[in-house]
């Protein structure tokens, strides 16, 4: 039934109205800015989606799109969208949240069907105006192109569907040519921070004060932080021979600079981080949420003396803290 889903997403890029009989409608409807004109404040046009379970007509327009696409009856189309509303409204009444992709995701509260939008939305990106969009991924894109019959010359609605694949994609190339731009001017003013010739430290007395470092307390059976008072702390030296620490890429002490909840807006996150010239940074999953971190080691004692160089050079990111993810035994 996962097509009758991209059926859905692929009419809001030209309709205001796409009606899934005994289900609902999701109307796409203009935002209301009369406060700001009012205000004397200029804002681009914008759409929002929204869902409305107490439309119970069938305009035939999704009846229709099924019959193209699959060169069947109007009864046999009929059947098939019966039949994903009744797995749709049976999963919703087990308390299971629905998604439907580039669209948003259907959930029951108070014996009512609520409705939130998807960050990618197929409805926004074809309406050109001057606010911003999201795209779906390149991953998402194939595997919903992945569950259409794979005939030639298919159409949607009287569009092509390999046309509006190629428009995604080359949206997603000029996004991609926008992103290597801004990398190339992030590494002439900042290479990769492993970078001895690029750490710069400033008063070792205090570079080395064991209470510089953050806490994030964790509480876990497979998982601790370290305490401050627990880092093997070098002695001070003078700032000509302080050791400019380098990651092992392996063991078990990472330095962690952002955590999330769900592996989507981890990935997401981690992404940014790249962009940023943390070319080694990666994701550990611990204590049921997902930690993105720059640099990992085998020693504890480096690891400590590595995070108060790097929060003396990057002051962004004061708030790094040490975890220590202990190998779980059977």
């Amino acid at each position: 039934m996962q097509n009758i889903s991209f059926h859905i997403a692929y009419l809001l890029t030209n309709h205001d109205k796409v009606i899934v009989h005994g289900l609902g409608a999701f109307i796409v409807l203009p935002l209301d800015k009369g406060e700001m004109e009012q205000k004397g404040i200029l804002s681009p046009p914008e759409n929002i989606l929204k869902f409305d379970s107490e439309v119970k007509q069938n305009d035939d327009l999704l009846v229709n799109s099924i019959v193209k696409e699959k060169k069947c009856t109007y009864e046999e189309a009929n059947v098939q969208i019966d039949q994903y509303v009744t797995q749709v409204l049976n999963s919703l009444h087990e308390g299971k949240n629905v998604r439907i992709p580039w669209v948003g995701t259907l959930y029951m509260k108070d014996n009512k069907i609520l409705f939130q939008t998807e960050k990618a939305l197929s409805c926004n990106a074809f309406n050109y105006g001057l606010t911003e969009f999201s795209l779906p991924y390149i991953k998402d894109l194939q595997q919903e192109a992945d569950t259409l019959p794979k005939k030639s010359n298919k159409k949607f609605d009287g569009t092509d569907f390999n046309g509006k694949l190629l428009v995604y994609i080359g949206l997603i190339a000029v996004a991609l040519i926008a992103i290597g731009i801004f990398l190339i001017v992030v590494n002439q003013r900042k290479n990769d921070y492993f970078n001895p010739d690029k750490i710069q430290v400033a008063d070792t007395t205090k570079l080395l004060e064991p209470d510089t470092i953050d806490e994030e307390p964790i509480a876990t059976d497979t998982t601790t932080q370290v305490q401050p008072d627990s880092v093997a702390m070098p002695e001070k030296t003078p700032k000509s021979d302080v050791e400019v620490i380098t990651s092992d890429n392996k063991g078990n002490y990472y330095i962690v600079i952002a955590s999330c909840m769900d592996q989507p807006s981890a990935e997401k996150t981690l992404a940014e981080i790249k962009l940023k010239g943390f070319n080694d940074a990666d994701m550990v999953f611990s204590d049921s949420r997902y930690r993105i971190y720059v640099a990992r080691f085998e020693s504890e004692a480096k690891a400590g003396k590595f995070i108060i160089q790097f929060k003396k050079y990057y002051p962004a990111y004061t708030d790094a803290w040490l975890l220590v993810k202990q190998e779980q035994t059977n």
